[in-house]
């Protein structure tokens, strides 16, 4: 199970990719059920090779998913609390015991704490409109 926040803003970007872009690759003659699809209205088959596309597209540096952990990791061991630092591991999820001791006690709550702490270690600013109401379990 996954759990994730997003803002309202997040949301509307979500719900315009759903509404406006997402039909037109849709193939009647073969739909697909998955959120995301590829240019020929396919389930994406690899996110990781469609981000590094991107990237090299917008000359952004690539960083995989690990990388980011440990950064968010590092940092949140510096500076948050041990109750906070529990909410980030929960969150972060590196092993299936890690899986199995937290995630039975996920909750809508716990999962928008955890975001919102993650957010306050980007320097960038944390948007507006973190709510429960949008909490998403997988």
């Amino acid at each position: 199970m996954v759990g994730y926040a997003m803002t309202e803003e997040e949301e509307a970007w979500f719900k315009a990719y759903y509404e406006t872009m997402r039909p037109r690759y849709l193939d009647p003659s073969d739909p697909c059920d998955k959120f995301f699809l590829s240019v020929r209205g396919k389930q994406v088959s690899s996110v990781t090779s469609d981000l590094c596309r991107l990237h090299r597209c917008y000359e952004v540096q690539n960083a995989t998913s690990q990388e980011v952990r440990r950064v968010a990791e590092t940092q949140a061991g510096s500076v948050f609390s041990a109750r906070q630092k529990e909410g980030v591991a929960r969150n972060m999820a590196h092993t299936t015991s890690v899986v199995q001791k937290h995630y039975s006690m996920l909750t809508a709550e716990a999962v928008v704490e955890t975001s919102v702490l993650l957010g306050k270690l980007s320097e960038a600013r944390q948007p507006r409109g973190l709510t429960s109401s949008w909490c998403c379990f997988l």
